[in-house]
C-alpha cells in the first residue's frame, strides 16, 4: 500500500496548486508570477505541463507556452538534479513592449537573473532547450510599431542547440533565418538609444560556439547575407546608404575586449573588405583606440566602386556643395604589425580613374535662365596614394606618434603635357603651416 501510494502520487498533486512549486522554484525572484493550468508527472516518463503563463507583477500575461514538457521524469531529477535534460517549449508566444532603456520582459526577469548570478553553484545546470512553433511580438513603444518573428519559414528564425558530447566540450548554438526583415533593428534602437538602424531582408547560418569558461571567447563561424539593404537615421528613417545584396562569411572569436579575426570578408556591388588577425574593441576616442589597435596584429583592406557609392548615398558623393563624385576606385588599407623593437601602425589609400561632375554657377550680372545648371564634367586619370604611420616605442608608458604622413598625387600638366611628382611630408605640430603649393 506505501508502493502504491508513491507511486500514484505524483498524478494527486498535479491536481492542487502543488503542481506549480517547481515553476515557482525555478523561477524564485522574478518580478511577477508563473502559473500552469494542468501537468502530468510521471516518475520514469517524463514531465509535461500544459498553458504556462509568465506574468508581470500586475497580472498581465508577458510568454504563454502552450506545452512545455521536460523528457526526464522524476526518478532521473532526483538522482540527478543538475542535468534537465531536453526542455522543449510548444506553441508559445511572447509579447515584449520595448521602451528607451529596457522592456517589460526585462522588468519581469532582472531581479531573477541578478539573483541567479549572485547565488549561482559550481555546477551549472545543463539541458537543451528547444522551440517549436514558437513566435514572439515585439512592440517599440516610442515608435507605435510592432514585429513579430514566427516560425522557421520564409521570414523567420530557428535557435537549436545540439547536446555537448562531454562537459569539456563547448555548448554550440545554431542561428538561422530566412528572409529575416531587418527593419526590425528599430526596436534595438529604441532599446540602446542607438543613433542607425537597418532595413532590408537577411539570411543567416551561423554556428555559435558558447564560452566553456569567464577567459574563454566564444567563436562565431558561418555566413550572412542581405538584399535590399539600408543603412538609415533612427530619428527620421531618412535613407544614409542603400545596397542592393551584400554576403559576409564569417570565422571570429570574441572574448568580450578583443575580436580575433580567422576568415571575414564582405562582397557586394559597392565594396569588397577583408579582414584578419586581432583587432580590439573600440573603446574610448579614436586616438586611444589606436594605442590599443598597435598592439594587436591585423590587416584590413577595402576597394569601393565610387561609382556605385555615389549612387547608394542619396545626393551623391560631395567633395563640395558644387562637385560630386561620379566614378572611380578607392582602395583603404590598415594594418599593425612589429617593426624591430617597435609596434608600428599604418593607413593607407590610394585611388584611380575619379571623376566628378562641377555644376558651373553662372557669374554675377549674367542672364539667369531657366534651363538645367551647368555642369563640367572633372577627371584625374592619374593616381594619388596617401598614408600615415604611427609608432609606438618598446619601453613601458611609451604613447602611439605620427611618424610620418605622405599625400603622392600625379598631376598631368596640360601646358606641357608633363607628369609633374609632388611629395609632401609633414610631421605632427607641422601640420597647420601654410603651404603655397598645397592643393584643395
Amino acid at each position: 500500500m506505501l508502493g502504491g501510494g508513491v507511486w500514484i502520487a505524483p498524478t494527486v498533486l498535479v491536481l492542487t496548486h502543488l503542481r506549480d512549486r517547481p515553476l515557482q522554484a525555478a523561477f524564485a525572484g522574478i518580478d511577477g508570477h508563473v502559473a500552469s493550468r494542468a501537468a502530468t508527472w510521471n516518475w520514469l516518463g517524463g514531465i509535461d505541463y500544459r498553458d504556462v503563463v509568465l506574468s508581470d507583477r500586475s497580472g498581465r500575461p508577458a510568454v504563454l507556452v502552450r506545452r512545455l514538457v521536460i523528457d526526464r521524469g522524476l526518478l532521473a531529477l532526483a538522482l540527478d538534479p543538475d542535468d534537465l535534460g531536453t526542455i522543449r517549449l510548444i506553441g508559445g508566444e511572447a509579447l515584449v513592449e520595448v521602451r528607451r532603456g529596457g522592456s517589460s520582459i526585462e522588468d519581469i526577469l532582472a531581479p531573477w537573473l541578478a539573483a541567479d548570478s549572485r547565488s549561482r553553484s559550481a555546477r551549472p545546470l545543463s539541458f537543451e532547450l528547444e522551440l517549436v512553433d514558437s513566435t514572439i511580438e515585439l512592440v517599440d513603444l516610442e515608435r507605435r510599431d510592432a514585429w513579430r518573428l514566427a516560425e522557421p519559414r520564409e521570414g523567420g528564425w530557428s535557435v537549436s542547440s545540439p547536446d555537448a558530447a562531454s562537459t569539456a566540450t563547448p555548448r554550440t548554438l545554431a542561428v538561422a533565418t530566412s528572409r529575416l526583415p531587418l527593419g526590425l533593428s528599430s526596436v534595438l534602437a529604441t532599446r540602446f538609444d542607438a543613433a542607425h538602424v537597418l532595413d532590408g531582408l537577411a539570411d543567416v547560418r551561423l554556428d555559435i560556439a558558447l564560452p566553456a569558461g569567464p577567459d574563454d571567447a566564444a567563436r562565431i563561424a558561418g555566413s550572412v547575407s542581405g538584399t535590399q539593404l539600408a543603412v538609415c537615421r533612427a530619428d527620421t528613417l531618412a535613407e544614409i546608404v542603400t545596397l542592393e545584396r551584400c554576403e559576409m562569411p564569417l570565422d571570429v572569436s570574441l572574448d568580450g575586449r578583443m575580436v580575433t579575426v580567422r576568415n571575414l570578408k564582405a562582397t557586394s556591388p559597392l565594396f569588397k573588405a577583408e579582414a584578419s588577425g586581432r583587432i580590439r574593441i573600440p573603446q574610448g576616442g579614436s586616438w586611444e583606440w589606436a594605442e590599443a589597435l598597435i598592439g594587436e596584429e591585423f590587416a584590413l583592406a577595402a576597394d569601393i566602386d565610387l561609382a556605385a557609392a555615389s549612387r547608394a548615398i542619396p545626393g551623391g558623393i560631395t567633395v563640395r556643395p558644387d562637385v560630386r563624385v561620379t566614378a572611380g576606385q578607392l582602395q583603404v588599407a590598415a594594418a599593425a604589425h612589429a617593426d624591430g623593437d617597435d609596434r608600428v601602425l599604418e593607413v593607407r589609400a590610394s585611388s584611380r580613374d575619379l571623376a566628378a561632375v562641377q555644376s558651373v554657377v553662372p557669374p554675377a550680372g549674367a542672364p539667369q535662365t531657366d534651363g538645367p545648371q551647368t555642369e563640367r564634367m572633372l577627371r584625374w586619370n592619374e593616381p594619388f596614394t596617401a598614408w600615415l604611420r604611427g609608432r609606438r616605442g618598446p619601453a613601458r608608458g611609451d604613447r602611439l606618434r605620427q611618424g610620418r604622413a605622405v599625400l603622392r598625387e600625379e598631376l598631368l600638366d596640360g601646358g606641357d603635357g608633363r607628369c609633374h611628382d609632388d611629395r609632401r611630408q609633414f610631421r605632427r605640430g607641422n601640420a597647420g603651416r601654410h603651404d603655397p603649393r598645397r592643393v584643395d
